[in-house]
């Protein structure tokens, strides 16, 4: 898994290729996008 910074100030993450991991990386990209905005 790696995560990067993209212009927007959002974290984008790469997980595996499950529908799982798909679905948390979502999340946790928005949990992160949240918590950047609300700083």
């Amino acid at each position: 898994m790696w995560m990067r910074f993209n212009g927007r100030g959002e974290w984008t993450l790469r997980l595996d290729q499950s529908a799982t991991n798909a679905a948390e990386s979502r999340v946790l990209a928005r949990w992160g996008s949240a918590t950047s905005t609300r700083r």
